[in-house]
């Protein structure tokens, strides 16, 4: 699979770098010794050369987005940025080939202005592709979240207990402390860790108050003035809720949308 990116990725890059080459070439031969049929030629290469390889990288978004998971993963992972690159240097190709038609033609300065308008449309047209890209991404990373939030919240409530070590599990993940003794179960921390049985357990609920945020904020904010009155508070009006989640960066980003919907008492 990871061939097959690599091949796929370098056939594309192969084929627009040789039609750059192509049309770049013909232009100095041109200029050399100029030939009307081959500046018109030149200039309809490089309009096709443009619509062409936004149509490759568009290809490559499309792949990335259905083909085969792995296939997509292998050409996501692959930060290519040569589709604008070589966009940008067929517009700059088609620019010089109007303005040698227009020095030896004077009577077609008209194509300056069809072809500002090309270019402006074309980058119009790809800043609002970016604009709804990005949207569609915010939207995809909402509804993402918005599950995961739904499961972290319907999940089992583990009580501060004496079996709570073994309750928990040793991978890394998202946990919310509730307040159970409220009317509406308030959340008053969302926390991430590395290993949920040693945050939860041996940081918060057994160690001191420099261990966990949270012990350090109930004792210095609170009516709890002491480990012990933090740890009793705990065993009898909390609990725990808990959402495996392996990847680091996943973690950090699902624990910011969970604070900013449920906006947790004692999270800053």
């Amino acid at each position: 699979m990871e061939a097959w990116g690599r091949h796929y990725d370098s056939l594309l890059w192969i084929v627009t770098t040789i039609m750059a080459t192509v049309i770049g070439g013909l232009l100095v031969a041109t200029a050399r010794e100029f030939d009307i049929l081959f500046a018109v030629a030149g200039l309809l290469i490089s309009y096709i050369a443009v619509y062409l390889t936004a149509s490759f990288g568009e290809l490559r978004h499309k792949v990335e987005k259905y083909y085969s998971k792995e296939i997509g993963k292998i050409l996501k992972n692959r930060k290519f940025c040569q589709w604008p690159a070589y966009l940008l240097i067929f517009i700059i190709l088609s620019i010089l080939w109007v303005e040698l038609l227009v020095k030896n033609y004077p009577n077609l300065t008209w194509l300056r202005l069809i072809n500002s308008i090309i270019v402006i449309e074309w980058i119009i047209l790809r800043w609002l592709e970016y604009k709804e890209s990005k949207q569609v991404k915010l939207k995809s990373i909402i509804n993402k979240y918005r599950g995961s939030l739904t499961t972290l919240i319907s999940g089992s409530q583990v009580p501060f207990d004496n079996n709570l070590h073994r309750n928990l599990p040793t991978e890394g993940g998202v946990y919310r402390i509730l307040e159970t003794s409220s009317d509406w179960k308030q959340s008053i921390y969302i926390g991430k860790t590395g290993n949920l049985q040693d945050r939860i357990y041996y940081n918060l609920l057994m160690g001191d108050s420099g261990a966990h945020t949270l012990k350090r904020k109930l004792i210095s904010g609170t009516r709890l003035l002491s480990e012990e009155t933090v740890k009793q508070y705990l065993k009898d009006e909390c609990q725990i809720q808990y959402l495996i989640i392996s990847d680091e960066r996943e973690r950090s980003l699902f624990e910011h949308f969970a604070i900013s919907i449920l906006k947790p008492r004692y999270n800053d």
